[in-house]
């Protein structure tokens, strides 16, 4: 549906640190059915077209499962924090360098005005997300579903959307 690798519950969002939160995009915020309680869905953004599968030699494995495993007891030590080890990473900037600034602040702009129910403002901010990254699942998501409504916010908007 919004064709994203990663999908993240607005719980999960929650217990996240502030510096975690900031990898983080709100996407959508929706009910599912048979629970009447908006859900709001976030997802961070990666590109994956930069590694291989397979490419690693079963000794860059072993170091990078080294690195995790020093990673792992230093967060548990308390002497890191999982926003410092994001901040430092070279695989995650280079997953995230597709993303510019500029289309981040136009998604966030285009989902405030969605959510407030200003579909025609949103619509716009939506279509810049899109020049920005063309084929950006949860830009395209939120347009179509606004689209079905002729981009005209119904009366009975709740700032939230019945998923399936």
């Amino acid at each position: 549906m919004y064709g994203i690798p990663l999908l993240i519950s607005g719980t999960l969002y929650d217990i996240f640190s502030k510096d975690v939160q900031k990898y983080c995009r709100k996407i959508d915020v929706v009910t599912i059915k048979g629970n009447s309680k908006p859900i709001s869905l976030y997802t961070s953004d990666c590109d994956f077209s930069h590694f291989i599968l397979g490419q690693f030699t079963s000794r860059r494995k072993e170091l990078y499962a080294r690195k995790n495993k020093f990673l792992k007891k230093k967060l548990e030590k308390g002497e890191v924090t999982t926003g410092q080890i994001f901040a430092k990473s070279h695989e995650l900037a280079l997953m995230r360098r597709n993303f510019a600034a500029d289309f981040f602040i136009s998604f966030k702009t285009g989902m405030k005005f969605y959510l407030a129910g200003e579909w025609v403002e949103a619509k716009t901010y939506f279509e810049k997300s899109l020049d920005l990254k063309n084929k950006d699942g949860p830009s395209l998501c939120i347009q179509s579903f606004m689209k079905e409504y002729n981009f005209q916010c119904p009366s009975i908007w709740k700032n939230y959307r019945p998923l399936g």
